[in-house]
């Protein structure tokens, strides 16, 4: 998902482990811990209705939570730089 994310791509998943702490309605689409083939084919088409300023909204936040949050490069040099403060 982070990769994906890093790429600016909007994910399916689904509400298990730490997924609801990078996947939002803002920056792809979250569904319950056992969803339907219904429910999975439904926000894809949801997803594939969007204009195309309503997927770069989606895109843009994809790569933004990924990028704020979980960034290994920015993370890293901000741990690192932590660890030679204290």
């Amino acid at each position: 998902i982070m990769e994906a994310m890093s790429l600016g791509i909007p994910c399916v998943a689904t509400a298990v482990g730490g997924t609801p702490e990078i996947v939002n309605c803002n920056n792809g689409f979250l569904l319950e811990k056992n969803p339907s083939p219904k429910d999975i084919a439904g926000v894809i088409m949801t997803y594939e209705k969007l204009l195309i300023n309503e997927k770069e909204v989606f895109q843009r936040a994809a790569w933004n939570t990924w990028n704020s949050d979980f960034n290994a490069e920015k993370n890293y040099t901000l741990f690192t730089e932590e660890m030679l403060v204290k």
